[in-house]
């Protein structure tokens, strides 16, 4: 409504600008506005023809074209005299517009003052930021489902331990649990694929060289697409070094080359280009859909000469679960990934593609600004027996918890359980301080969370040793910091048997 009002007031401030222009042209309009000393024709005669919305009369009775401004010569590509020349029949609209009309007296003749918006820019950029919320909605659903998801995967993932554990090589139930094992790891394997589309995966960031990283993956890449597939690389020359994290940038490179490949049956090329790219504000002002900043971007583009995607499936491509492959030939998580990947590395998407012309997939990533700490690589984890050492484990999800003590049966600890952190806090005050050695808990719990558990069982247990367990990466608690205090480490669920004696030996033992 206010748009519309503000394009009304234009529109009669602006007819006085061609009235006024129109009588210094031609002679033609004589007006009794007290607005007539030169200085106010010249500052209307300015409003219309500056204006960048398009403002045209036409005679009423003979649709002539009566008068217009530069806006509009531009829109309908004629000069002024080819313009001037033509009827309103002869206009081809050619872009979506919103019209504003007065009727008016122009030449001592019925004509029609047209002020004409342009909404087709206007929707296409109300599409991409649509586009862009629909994908953060999808982000967080993604994100929780993934979160409970895990606690199923630590079920399965913990009882077939126990029951590889304790079944003989030679039993034939061992089969049956290498199964459930197996099946466990791929359940994971799809949860970190809906924790990265939820951009909430842990991520351990490097400096890198993209060139090196895609001449690294190239062996790899021949070996994953279609033999008939050419493969051409463009690396640029000096781009700069992005900060992100090695494998899920190989692995966007991966699914990207991948989904190329499968739109190439019949053959085609698969480009893989690098640049360095200067955005400022005005892109991001037109390009509302891409979440960054101003700044210099690393641009890694992957193009094919396959069959192209039609503008439906585009409008959904990066969304989870959507794809246009034959059932089982997918999960339709691949794309979703990639833009949760880029996203968590502050970066953005671009797609482009027309039938049968192929599509390119654009990946700005920000320049590396300085070079990140890379951790060094942890030694295997000494033997660890939990003889003589107390547990207390708060885990409000009753399968979890059983299944995390039988792990910790089969070391030896002695256990205690808790549901909710109030339970945890009266177990804790009730035991002798010297005999509690370690704190599992969950970061969720009702009551006092698992950080907060931590800092309050410490007061009484000075020694104690912390285990924080989510489905969360440890970023979504520490904000990039050390909150979760001295001799603490973090797990991520789903984790093994194997996981669980890792971060212990490290805590006891002072393995890193």
């Amino acid at each position: 409504m206010q748009a519309t009002r503000s394009l009304r007031l234009t529109a009669y401030v602006a007819l006085l600008g061609i009235a006024f222009a129109a009588s210094r042209r031609r002679g033609a309009v004589r007006s009794t506005s007290p607005l007539t000393p030169p200085t106010s024709e010249r500052d209307y005669r300015l409003l219309f023809e500056t204006s960048p919305v398009a403002m045209w009369i036409y005679d009423l009775e003979t649709l002539a074209i009566l008068e217009a401004n530069e806006a509009a010569l531009s829109r309908y590509g004629h000069s002024r005299d080819e313009l001037l020349a033509m009827t309103m029949k002869e206009i081809e609209p050619g872009l979506q517009v919103r019209t504003i009309g007065h009727d008016v007296t122009f030449l001592e003749r019925p004509a029609r003052f047209v002020l004409a918006e342009d909404v087709g820019e206007r929707d296409r950029l109300d599409g991409q930021l649509h586009q862009a919320q629909r994908m953060e909605a999808i982000a967080r659903f993604a994100s929780g489902v993934a979160h409970e998801f895990n606690n199923l995967v630590m079920v399965m993932t913990g009882h077939s331990d126990v029951l590889l554990a304790n079944t003989a090589p030679d039993d034939a139930r061992r089969r049956q649990a290498e199964e459930i094992k197996k099946a466990a790891e791929r359940a994971a394997a799809l949860t970190r694929q809906l924790l990265t589309v939820g951009k909430a995966q842990g991520a351990e960031p490097v400096v890198l060289d993209l060139n090196a990283t895609v001449a690294g993956l190239e062996p790899m890449l021949r070996r994953s697409i279609r033999s008939n597939v050419e493969i051409e690389l463009r690396p640029g020359a000096g781009v700069s070094r992005v900060r992100a994290d090695r494998g899920q940038i190989e692995q966007v490179l991966v699914d990207l080359a991948v989904n190329a490949s499968d739109a190439m049956a019949a053959g085609g090329t698969l480009t893989i280009a690098t640049t360095d790219v200067d955005l400022d504000a005005d892109y991001f002002r037109d390009h509302p859909a891409s979440d960054g900043e101003p700044g210099r971007y690393t641009l890694l583009e992957v193009a094919d000469t396959g069959v192209g995607i039609d503008a439906v499936t585009m409008a959904h491509v990066f969304e989870p679960f959507h794809t246009t492959k034959a059932e089982g030939h997918g999960t339709g998580l691949g794309l979703a990934t990639v833009y949760g990947i880029v996203a968590q590395s502050r970066g953005f998407l671009w797609a482009y593609s027309e039938l049968g012309h192929g599509t390119s997939f654009k990946v700005y990533l920000p320049a590396a600004a300085a070079a990140a700490n890379v951790q060094p690589e942890r030694r295997p984890a000494p033997p660890l027996t939990g003889a003589g050492r107390t547990v207390l484990l708060v885990e409000d999800d009753a399968s979890v918890r059983a299944g995390v003590r039988r792990m910790l049966e089969a070391e030896g600890f002695a256990i205690l359980e808790a549901a909710d952190g109030a339970a945890a806090l009266a177990l804790s005050e009730a035991g002798d301080p010297d005999t509690l050695g370690v704190l599992i808990a969950d970061t969720i719990l009702p009551g006092p969370g698992g950080v907060d558990l931590a800092h309050r069982v410490r007061h009484r247990h000075p020694a104690l040793c912390t285990v924080i367990m989510s489905g969360y990466p440890e970023e979504h608690f520490t904000n990039g910091g050390n909150a979760l205090g001295p001799r603490t480490e973090f797990l991520g669920k789903p984790f093994s048997a194997a996981d669980l004696h890792a971060k212990l030996a490290i805590l006891l033992l002072g393995s890193s």
